[in-house]
């Protein structure tokens, strides 16, 4: 028995109690609270409850653990909600009508070129900041990408967000 938290059992430690409330549990809980608040429609809240959560990461996930492919999984699924929680504040922000969102997502898009959402959320925030034809210039390079790459088109959701900014859907405003 090491403590009331940690304890040894078949040649492995056992984590309880307070042991479990790590960096990544806080962050999980925040992000699914901070994605109620979105489906909600409370916004601030939601970016309060997202740079909470974001405040916890000080680097890439379990840099500083042994590797193994287990902990690589693990890893993986941290890095992945980790850019889940950064889309999600992004679009919390571009719903807001931050116009700031721009670079950080150019940033994103540089970083994760095929990732569809991040691209959908720049592109709303470059119409939304009257700049449509770099909106309509940033799906023709995803599109070019993603044939290129995979050999595939882009999916339904963005394609229909650029046909909504082709004719100045109304309903893409701000106040919409």
């Amino acid at each position: 028995m090491l403590g009331e938290d940690v304890r040894t059992r078949g040649g492995f430690y056992e984590l309880g109690g307070a042991a479990l409330e790590t960096d990544a549990a806080r962050f999980q809980g925040l992000l699914a609270e901070a994605q109620q608040a979105v489906r909600a429609r409370q916004l601030e809240p939601a970016r309060g409850l997202l740079g909470a959560a974001l405040d916890l990461w000080r680097g890439p996930a379990l840099a500083d653990v042994p590797a193994s492919p287990m902990i690589q999984a693990y890893a993986d699924r941290l890095e992945e909600a980790r850019l889940l929680a950064v889309e999600v504040r992004l679009k919390a922000d571009v719903e807001l009508g931050h116009q700031a969102t721009v670079p950080e997502l150019r940033e994103l898009t540089a970083t994760h070129p095929l990732h569809e959402p991040l691209h959908a959320l720049l592109m709303l925030a470059l119409y939304r900041s009257g700049r449509q034809a770099e909106a309509l210039s940033v799906y023709t390079g995803l599109r070019a990408a993603l044939i290129s790459e995979q050999g595939l088109e882009p999916g339904t959701t963005i394609r229909e967000l650029h046909q909504r900014i082709l004719t100045t859907d109304p309903a893409l405003d701000p106040a919409a």
